[in-house]
């Protein structure tokens, strides 16, 4: 999950909240993972945005302590970045104006992790900044041209027609799949390829390509299509779609305050999860930053 830093600081504020109020005991730090160093503890990654759904399971399972890791942006997490970014491929040059851009963050708050543990597994539940998210990617890339010798250079070989029609095609579709609502609601890279998929067939079929030869050179083209959809759904589609939802607030408050289920609802936490089933209904996806403003109004309505 990705978002702004500033509701990432609300975020962190409500999830505390959140602890104290299920009565559940905070750890502030996250334990180690790694097998030879953490004591061996299986790994399970919660997908699901909804934080309180998170610690509801928690407490649900007997757990007691809950810990919260709040991570804030320093010199030396950008200087890791810096050195990734050595060289002059495009994607070295890309992750060199991302990294300068983000200096602008120092002291911000870049990521939250929430854990608990149960029966030998450690649950997680992980959100991150967006501009952060695209330093990850960005390194990535970086990386994959430093140790990528399988695949000849675009000028070492001529381009096959399907590799030709991705090219020719790619801003297109990212910018037809990025729209459409099946997208928008995939919450996995596996739903996100399948919904791209049947949104243009065309791109489905080379996304079908095997990971050999020039058919994983296609593949690999047609991955950056979905790459590009992805940073424009978080970058222009979903701001569009939160800045509409929130000039809604006031109308949905009044939809929410006159449903029985609401007025029945017995805690807090009960109104909350109502509140943000009816934002991911609206907006197509779970928006946790608007949950409390939403509540807040409904209950003064």
């Amino acid at each position: 999950m990705a978002t702004s830093e500033e509701d990432l600081t609300a975020i962190a504020d409500a999830i505390r909240d959140g602890i104290e109020e299920r009565d559940l005991v905070l750890f502030p730090d996250f334990p180690l993972i790694d097998d030879d160093e953490g004591g061996g503890l299986g790994h399970a990654l919660w997908m699901d945005d909804d934080w309180a759904a998170f610690l509801d399971v928690a407490q649900r399972a007997g757990a007691r302590l809950i810990y919260l890791r709040v991570d804030e942006t320093d010199e030396g997490i950008l200087a890791d970045f810096e050195d990734a970014a050595e060289g002059d491929t495009e994607a070295a040059v890309a992750l060199q104006q991302a990294v300068r851009r983000a200096h602008k963050h120092l002291g911000s708050t870049f990521g939250i992790r929430v854990g608990f543990a149960c029966d030998g597994i450690l649950h997680d539940w992980t959100c991150t900044a967006d501009w952060y998210d695209e330093l990850l990617e960005l390194s990535a890339d970086t990386q994959r041209d430093r140790t990528d010798g399988n695949w000849p250079r675009p000028f070492e070989r001529t381009r096959t027609p399907e590799e030709q029609e991705i090219l020719d095609h790619t801003e297109e579709w990212a910018e037809t799949v990025s729209e459409d609502r099946r997208f928008i609601e995939a919450t996995n890279e596996a739903g996100r390829r399948e919904a791209a998929g049947i949104i243009v067939p065309e791109l489905g079929e080379h996304l079908a390509s095997t990971n050999t030869g020039d058919r994983g050179y296609t593949l690999g083209l047609s991955l950056d299509v979905l790459r590009q959809a992805e940073l424009r759904l978080k970058s222009v589609v979903k701001p569009r779609i939160e800045t509409a939802a929130e000039a809604e607030l006031d109308q949905w408050a009044g939809e929410l305050a006159a449903d029985s289920r609401y007025r029945l609802a017995g805690t807090k936490d009960e109104r909350r999860r109502l509140v943000a089933a009816l934002i991911a209904d609206k907006c197509g996806y779970r928006v946790p930053r608007l949950v409390e403003p939403l509540l807040r109004r409904t209950d003064e309505t």
